[in-house]
């Protein structure tokens, strides 16, 4: 074969390869754009279109193949049950392309302002954010009774276990608290419920000015959710 024929052979192999790659550039877009509009539609309380990115190469086998390996969505907002969780980070793992839409893994993680918690919850207490500890106040015979509170995972909804009591400055144990007071405490919880069916909180710490949340499940249905 001589240099002009090498060269034309591979001048056509560059061409289709070339080809083939900015097709399945296309229909990667294509599907990130759907998937986006997908969640965008099936989540009431996000108010905009996320950013979605899917992994792996080529997307048009995986297509094909009915399984996309790895998908990446952010959102600056989303509202559930009321509390808006902000920069939201979900990344999923073998998504269905055919509805229902599925995850077999799922992770999200997500910040949670307490000042977006209190005007969407009703807590039995003040609670607040002072020196990086999640604290709560009341009144007990006039005088002020002063708790840390440590948020923890509990399922769809964030609990709340009561750390240390100090009453007018004095350290006081738990059973030794009116059961009123100590049922309030006890019964502070902040629902997650509308989060997409299969996901639980797996962690919760006190973060800023609010709490840093995450989250994850398996066979996760991103389709038909409901939250407001």
């Amino acid at each position: 074969m001589g240099a002009r024929a090498v060269i034309g052979t591979v001048v056509v192999v560059g061409v289709l390869v070339g080809g083939a790659y900015v097709a399945d550039g296309f229909a990667r877009g294509e599907a990130e754009d759907r998937v986006a509009e997908e969640l965008r539609a099936g989540l009431d309380g996000l108010d905009e279109t996320p950013e979605v990115t899917i992994g792996g190469f080529p997307f048009l086998t995986q297509y094909l193949a009915g399984r996309i390996s790895t998908v990446h969505a952010t959102a600056q907002e989303l509202t559930v049950e009321g509390v808006p969780l902000q920069d939201v980070v979900v990344d999923l793992e073998g998504v269905t392309t055919e509805s229902p839409i599925t995850a077999e893994d799922a992770h999200m993680t997500a910040h949670v302002p307490l000042a977006g918690v209190l005007d969407a919850v009703d807590l039995p207490l003040e609670v607040a954010i002072l020196d990086g500890s999640l604290t709560a106040t009341a009144e007990v015979f006039g005088l002020p009774l002063d708790a840390v509170l440590v948020p923890r995972a509990d399922g769809r909804s964030i609990g709340i276990d009561i750390e240390t009591f100090t009453l007018a400055g004095a350290t006081i144990a738990a059973e030794d608290l009116p059961a009123g007071i100590s049922g309030q405490l006890d019964a502070i919880a902040i629902p997650l419920d509308g989060l997409p069916e299969g996901i639980e909180l797996t962690e919760v710490v006190v973060e800023g000015d609010g709490f840093a949340v995450e989250a994850a499940g398996t066979d996760v249905v991103l389709e038909g959710a409901t939250t407001g």
